[in-house]
């Protein structure tokens, strides 16, 4: 209970101790100083020693309290949370007596290590007794703790005092002196009290009446198969059966080359160990146990305790043998006796030594730990992947609400441009939010020949895979050019200036219908024609609007005005591809715009087209956002090599201008034959045009004239299209 103070729950003690007995002023006054962020602390997490150290010199200075007095009541407050914990009934427990208590203390700690593995605990121990006094050692790797658990120790003798109906004994404690040796720590208390207990402990053990009884040291040896017996020189006269089969190079050598002391924390000597009969030891090999049973040698270098009391630097898998029990001095022999038990987390602790579970003793609780703990890990690995399932299961639902949110976030601004969106969500009446805008821009685009291509799609779905991709990429060119799209059900109606203020509202809508263009030509296919894009059409207009916020349970923004009617008048007047502007829109704009002058159209007035600007960058292919995929095809079916007048052009309508100008060849070699038969001088040898065309024509494409021309239309399509790459024109 008391290591657990000093890396986890000192943190919250704190926290506790600073809300409920100085208010929470005080913890927020800390937490503002030390700039902590984290309100709660987690009983089972670890933090920095150095930062206790820290949080309690600036409660003190915020309080004006003394060092003693501060950590005294932090641990008196201590105690109290444990027994809140459930650990009331382990406490009372563990010893009869307050010198019962201590001297059980580390196995208490002992027990915690299965829970907290990595815990380095400190160590009690009971130097003299008497009946009014006891002189307890606190030892430590740790340092400034000694008020800690000076106020530990008050209040829990005042928990046994009340337990043992001794509501009237008090005690009074105070630090007699500290010492350090290497990187311990050890401070001496004086415990001041009515220690009548003692006496009649002393009482029964002069009582006791011992009969010879004669033993064999065969026997003890087999019911203790992890026992050692050494002599004042720490040589090793005797051990169990099981250390035999794991080192049975020990005997005759000293028991230090092959383990070292881990508690208590004092040098393993003899002298040393006599003055400490009344505490719980434990050795551990200095050396991993698969290494020591095939070498004749002795252990290496033991390891390193340079660090903190709950840092193990050892890992998980420790391969050093453990093993925990009693000195006892047999003075028959002359000899010391260490009585253990091995400390066995798991089966591969048996593996490693070299032992079967037979080879545990019967009488103690050695094999039922060993096949407890196995089981118990096995179950634990069976809840952590369950838990790992659940983790991933949350974490996938987390993203999945991440998304979501998102998405709604989106969906929520694709109604209301932004600050527009925090004054709803402020409270703010739709009433307050109309205004008057002046110099914003329209732009209304529409698939060209909509109806046309409606009648052409196999199913609806065509259609609906069509819009969506359109709507997908123009809404991302729509943010990328810091416009806003305006909620329609009939048209795809954006505005800028209005929501958001630009610098040149025209100049940013212009820009955004050339990207438009361009995006289109690039990557929304025609469903009738996989190889083709769609056509659109563009219309421009700027002037003086209004803007409105309609709908209570979803508000959407909504914009009235002159400039909408007329960009939708526009698009009456387009063709493919085409961007028409309003003169108002187009005297907003720079001189690097390529705008044409077309026609004057009533009620608007002289219209322009939009060509290019100059020096204007093409669109990134990441900036172009399809739904469905590119084909690698698309645009190859988009136009052909034509040639009119001997000059060879781009076209869309090849086809179709094709076969009215091979038609018209025909009418003229028509009647450049008749006029032929009339002439007196005529050759008949001499090819007419017609003779040269037919041959010509059979020759390249292996149809004759006059049966290509009585064709279907995508016959004489194709036919157009191999004469023209052929280079047939040039030899007419």
């Amino acid at each position: 209970m008391f290591h657990t103070a000093t890396k986890s729950e000192v943190p919250q003690k704190l926290d506790f101790q600073a809300k409920d007995v100085y208010g929470d002023d005080v913890w927020k006054a800390v937490k503002e100083h030390m700039k902590i962020e984290q309100d709660k602390f987690d009983i089972m997490e670890t933090y920095p020693e150095t930062q206790v150290a820290k949080i309690g010199k600036v409660a003190m200075k915020h309080i004006g309290m003394r060092d003693e007095e501060f950590y005294e009541g932090m641990g008196k407050y201590f105690v109290k949370i444990i027994r809140g914990l459930g650990y009331e009934t382990t406490l009372l427990k563990l010893g009869r007596r307050i010198r019962d208590f201590f001297l059980n203390l580390d196995n208490l700690h002992d027990y915690l290590k299965y829970k907290f593995p990595k815990m380095k605990p400190p160590s009690f121990f009971i130097e003299a007794e008497t009946a009014d006094s006891i002189v307890m050692q606190y030892r430590t790797r740790r340092r400034g703790f000694h008020f800690y658990v000076q106020g530990q120790v008050k209040e829990i003798a005042k928990m046994l005092f009340l337990a043992s109906r001794q509501a009237n004994n008090k005690m009074a404690i105070k630090l007699m002196k500290q010492e350090v040796i290497f990187d311990t720590v050890v401070y001496h208390y004086e415990l001041k009290f009515d220690n009548s207990g003692y006496m009649d402990f002393t009482k029964s053990i002069e009582n006791r009446s011992e009969s010879s009884m004669p033993f064999r040291a065969n026997i003890l040896f087999s019911m203790f198969p992890f026992c050692i017996l050494f002599e004042k020189n720490m040589v090793v006269k005797n051990m169990g059966s099981a250390l035999r089969n794991c080192i049975p190079q020990m005997v005759g050598r000293k028991i230090t080359e092959f383990f070292e002391l881990i508690k208590p924390l004092v040098e393993f000597k003899y002298e040393v160990i006599e003055t400490r009969m009344n505490s719980m030891f434990e050795l551990a090999t200095l050396d991993e146990i698969d290494k020591l049973r095939t070498t004749t040698t002795g252990g290496g270098v033991g390891k390193s305790s340079t660090s903190g009391d709950l840092l193990d630097i050892a890992d998980e898998n420790d391969k050093n043998l453990h093993i925990k029990g009693q000195m006892i001095y047999v003075a028959q022999w002359n000899l010391m006796l260490f009585l253990a038990c091995p400390i066995m987390k798991n089966l591969n602790n048996l593996v490693w030594s070299g032992l079967f579970v037979n080879d545990l003793s019967m009488h103690d609780y050695s094999r039922d730990i060993m096949l407890a703990n196995a089981q118990h890990q096995m179950e634990e690995n069976i809840k952590k992947i369950q838990l790992a399932r659940i983790v991933t299961t949350t974490t996938n639902n987390t993203e999945k609400i991440i998304d979501l949110k998102s998405k709604n976030d989106s969906m929520g601004y694709m109604y209301l441009p932004t600050e527009m969106a925090v004054d709803i969500i402020q409270g703010k009446p739709a009433t307050e939010l109309a205004a008057k805008k002046d110099k914003v821009s329209i732009l209304i685009v529409e698939i060209f020949e909509f109806e046309k291509l409606c009648s052409k799609l196999k199913s609806g779905a065509d259609l609906i895979d069509l819009i969506t991709n359109m709507e997908n990429v123009f809404d991302h060119l729509v943010k990328m050019h810091n416009c806003f799209r305006v909620d329609s059900k009939t048209s795809y109606i954006i505005e800028a200036g209005a929501s958001t203020q630009v610098a040149n509202a025209s100049q940013v809508i212009c820009d955004l219908a050339l990207d438009m263009i361009d995006a289109t030509s690039r990557a929304l296919a025609d469903p009738t024609n996989p190889k083709s894009t769609i056509k659109i059409k563009i219309g421009i207009s700027s002037g003086n609007i209004a803007t409105v916020v309609r709908g209570s349970v979803i508000p959407k923004y909504d914009i009235l005005g002159a400039p909408i009617n007329e960009a939708e008048d526009l698009l009456l007047e387009c063709s493919a591809n085409q961007i028409l502007l309003t003169e108002e829109a187009k005297n907003s704009l720079s001189g690097d715009y390529n705008v044409k002058q077309t026609k004057n159209i009533p009620e608007i007035g002289q219209v322009y087209e939009l060509k290019e600007r100059q020096g204007r960058q093409k669109l990134k292919e990441s900036n172009i956002k399809t739904l469905l995929p590119i084909s690698k095809d698309l645009g190859k079916g988009e136009s052909t090599v034509q040639v009119v007048n001997g000059k060879v052009k781009e076209s869309a309508k090849v086809e179709q201008e094709w076969i009215t100008y091979m038609i018209n060849i025909k009418a003229a070699t028509d009647e450049n034959e008749d006029n032929e038969a009339h002439e007196e001088n005529a050759d008949n040898e001499e090819e007419t045009a017609k003779d040269k065309f037919s041959k010509v024509a059979k020759k390249i494409t292996g149809y004759e004239d006059t049966k290509i021309m009585g064709k279907p239309m995508k016959e004489r399509s194709k036919f157009a299209q191999i004469v023209v790459k052929s280079g047939f024109c040039n030899l007419l």
